[in-house]
Parts: structure tokens; sequence; C-alpha cells
């Protein structure tokens, strides 16, 4: 079990990848540039009353819905039930803050009541961004009809550039590479930033050897990199040819003179001294990082953070974190969550708990990510009563849980051998799922399925196996498992191969074995 590491390497990618991509997304519709490149309205009789900025903004109000299921729609009609009327802009606002915080479904519900209850307007940025949300909330099918759906207007370099990226992101890259020829004869390549989603998609992809490729075809269309075409192209020498290579893309970005090497080159730089094993270096590239960090860029910090707790400096986790919260007013979550997942790693278990305690005190929205980095922390030590307690004390708070909590308990659990507690906590853990965004891993769901096979609890295998199916996470496996059962309890199951088949799992030859055991062979 390793939640807690994957956690922080999860967020820890998530920022070397907007090092590498500008945000993945495509630079006219990212986070940072979604104020200045929507389409600017004025006000509307409908939306002239501006919210009341004495209160909570929008997104506060908002942020408290957490990673819940509750409807962000219901918040916003209770605000106009309250007589508060807001603007495109404190909407487009919660939107952009929703999607970088990693909230897609409540930003995805803004952007929908916004031109549908709400009347107003999209801008072709708001459509752009209305395709990303759609693709990570329902899927790159519904995606697709989306874009294919758009308005003539809205047909240009920023919702192609949406697409690409959703490619990107979901590693197709044959839909990518078609999209992107596409792009070219539509003259929709403005910049480097379609360029460096196709990098990033091969670097994803294993196919390192093809962003050169790129970084050339870039030159002789004379195309002006930026520092994600930089990162990108040192991470894919870093892994083809080593640490010089790397250096001499650096020597040449100081040579192009077109664009200056900041914090994020020397980010990405010493994450690979680290991966490298080169410590040294590593420390020096994260002393040039902290120079060329912007004073009131909390990202910056939270990354260095990171990167001093990957390199054992705890020290120097201790001394940025002083920083921030000497210069930063306004924490957050996602700062929160870097600086416990790196006290954990470094073994601080006091820091993180009196971290914690800070986290409760500042008074910010119940982020369940927060304490789950120590209920896993816990969890992972063999403390289990401590990682209940713990959760009784969030609970107490007004905490909710979600699957990835229980599904930490679930695997405390079944490494103590406690099955009531598990098969329990993997009920909670399935119930909190929706969309199908989660899937138990499939050896933590067999041991439950094996526990009823050694009982022969046909009717407890049936309801987990139900609950298994809510969530697309039926198999061969699973269902020989079932027959197993059914066979331990003397019991004939009922039109197993018609249930396969709806469920498209093909029987295998334990399969065949099992239900010429038990004399099934109803199709």
């Amino acid at each position: 079990m390793a939640q807690l590491s994957t956690s922080i390497r999860h967020i820890c990618s998530k920022f070397r990848a907007a090092q590498s991509t500008g945000s993945v997304l495509p630079a006219f519709i990212s986070d940072r540039r979604v104020a200045s490149t929507a389409t600017a309205s004025a006000a509307t009789p409908a939306e002239e009353v501006v919210y009341e900025r004495k209160k909570l903004t929008l997104y506060r109000h908002l942020s408290r819905l957490g990673n819940s299921n509750e409807s962000a729609v219901k918040v916003i009609k209770d605000l106009s039930r309250e007589g508060k009327k807001l603007t495109k802009t404190n909407l487009e606002k919660a939107v952009e803050k929703l999607r970088k915080y990693g909230r897609y479904k409540h930003a995805l519900e803004v952007s929908e009541w916004m031109d549908g209850s709400g009347g107003l307007r999209l801008g072709l940025s708001d459509l752009a961004i209305r395709l990303d949300l759609v693709a990570r909330v329902r899927g790159m099918d519904d995606a697709e009809k989306y874009f294919t759906n758009l308005p003539e207007r809205a047909m240009n370099h920023k919702s192609y550039g949406a697409l690409l990226n959703c490619y990107v992101r979901e590693e197709l890259v044959e839909k990518a590479e078609g999209l992107m020829e596409k792009m070219k004869e539509l003259d929709f390549v403005l910049n480097a930033v379609p360029y460096n989603n196709l990098m990033t998609l091969y670097f994803k992809t294993g196919q390192p050897e093809k962003v050169p490729l790129v970084i050339q075809e870039m030159k002789t269309n004379d195309v002006v990199p930026d520092t994600f075409t930089y990162n990108i192209w040192m991470k894919s020498c870093a892994a083809m040819s080593g640490i010089r290579a790397v250096e001499k893309v650096l020597d040449e970005m100081k040579r192009d003179g077109r664009v200056g090497a900041d914090w994020t080159t020397y980010s990405n730089l010493a994450a690979i001294y680290v991966d490298a094993g080169i410590i040294a270096k590593a420390e020096s590239a994260l002393k040039e990082m902290e120079k060329r960090m912007p004073r009131k860029n909390l990202s910056a910090y939270t990354f260095l953070i990171s990167m001093y707790a990957g390199i054992h400096s705890i020290d120097e986790v201790h001394r940025v974190w002083g920083m921030i919260r000497q210069r930063f007013s306004n924490m957050t979550n996602t700062s929160y969550i870097f600086m416990l997942s790196s006290l954990v790693k470094l073994g601080d278990m006091q820091g993180a708990e009196k971290c914690f305690e800070e986290w409760e005190s500042d008074g910010l929205s119940y982020d369940i990510r927060v304490p789950n980095v120590l209920i896993d922390a816990y969890i992972t030590k063999g403390m289990i009563e401590k990682a209940e307690s713990f959760l009784e004390h969030f609970l107490e708070k007004g905490g909710k849980p979600n699957f990835k909590t229980w599904e930490m308990f679930v695997d405390g659990y079944l490494e103590n051998k406690q099955m009531n507690q598990a098969i329990e906590t993997m009920k909670k853990a399935i119930s909190k799922v929706e969309n199908r965004e989660w899937q138990p891993a499939p050896e933590k769901a067999l041991s439950i399925l094996k526990h009823f096979e050694e009982l022969g609890d046909v009717d407890d295998a049936e309801d987990i196996f139900k609950r298994l199916r809510g969530v697309d996470h039926v198999n061969t496996d699973t269902y020989n498992s079932l027959l197993r059962t059914y066979i331990q309890a003397g019991k004939s199951p009922s039109k197993v191969l018609r249930r396969m088949k709806l469920d498209k799992v093909d029987p295998d030859m334990e399969t065949d074995r099992l239900l010429r055991q038990i004399g099934e062979f109803e199709l």
C-alpha cells in the first residue's frame, strides 16, 4: 500500500506536466489566462448586479462542497434566493478556480448553468473550457460529440487546441496526430503550445525519440519555443541520452536568447538530477529555482517543498514552509497536502500532526484529501486504531470521507485479517463512487471474494458481486470466484454464462471447468 507516496507523486507529476507543456492545456485556455482571453461582455440587465465582495466569493461558497457529489447549481440557486445576483465574470472566475483545484464536476455544472438557466452567452474561451470539462467528467466520446456540435464561430484554434489537449491527456496518439495535421491545414498552429502538447504525448507514451523530430519541425517552421518546449525537450533527453544531453539543451536555451530560463526550467532540471541520483547538482538547481520564483507564486513554493523532501532535506522543507506562512495570507489545501506529504515521507509524524492542526485552525474548506494524507500514513505504519480515531475526529468536524478514504481502510483491514471490517468498508468505498471514477484494486476485491469462497457464503458473495458490477469491476476472475463459492456451498448458480455475456466478460478454461463441475450448461 503506497497511497501516500502515490499521492505526492501524483501532485508533483501535475506540476512537472505543467512545467513541460504550459499546464498541458493550450495557453489560450489555460487557467492563468482565462480571464484575459474570455470574451469580455458588458453586463446585461440579467447580470448587472455584482455579487457583494464583503461576503464570501462565489468560489469560496462552492469550495465548501469539497470533492463531494453535492450540486454546484444548488449553491448558485441558494445564493440567488438570498438576493445575490452574479455577473458573468464571477461565474467565470469560479469555473477557473474550480478547474485549477481539480473540481471538474462542479466547474462543469457552473459552466452549463451559465448558458442554461443563467441565460448567458458564452465566449469562445468558455466553450473551449467546457470541452475540456466534458472530457474530464463524462469521457472522450461525449467530448467529441460536444466538439462536433459546436457552433461555427467556435470552430477555431481554441476549440481545436482544447480537443488536442484532451487527446494528449488520454494518450490517444493517432487521434492527436491526426488532429494536429488538421490544425496545420487550417493554420490553427499559432505558437509552440500545440507542439508542446504533442511532445508531451510522445514522452508520456514512451516515445521520447520522437521529441527531437518535433523540435526540428519547429525550427524548420520558425516556431519560437517557450520554456515548456525546453522543459519537455530536456526530459526527453534525460530519458534517452543522459545528463550531458540535458545540459546541452539548457546551453542552447541560453544561447538562443528568445526565451529565458525561469523557475520552471530549474525545477525541471532539479527533478532530472534527483531521478539520476545527482543530489549536489539537484541542490544547486533548486537554489537557482528559488532565485527565479515569483514571490507571490504559491505553487512554486509548494513544489520546492516537494523537491527538498525528495532529497531528504528536512531543514529546507521547514525553511520553505516558514517562508510560505510568512508571505502568503491565503493558504490553500494543496499547499498543506504538499507539506503533509513531505513530512510523512521524511518520517516526521509529529511535524505532520502539528501541520494538520495548523490546517484546521486556518479555517479552509474541509477537503478530504488533507486528512487522507495522515490516514494513509497511520495505516501504512500499521496504526489502524489511530487511523480510526483520527477518522472519528474528522467526522466530528463535519468532514466527508470519499472512496479513497475507505479504500485505505480496506487495505489496512485486509492487512490485519479483519475481514468483516474490510467487507463493510469496501461497501462504503463503492457507495461513494459516481461516474465510475474508481474501481477497487483487483487483488483487494478478490481477497474479499476469496473469503466468501472459503465460507461458501453465496448470499454475501452475490451482494458484493452486485456492488462490484456497479463500478464495472467484474471480470473472469471475479466470476470464477463466484462459481467456486457456489461449489463450496453445494449450490448451482443461475444463468452464469448469460450474466457474463451481459457484462461482456469472456469465460476461460477455469470457467468451463467450474461449470462442468456444477453441471451448469445454460447459455
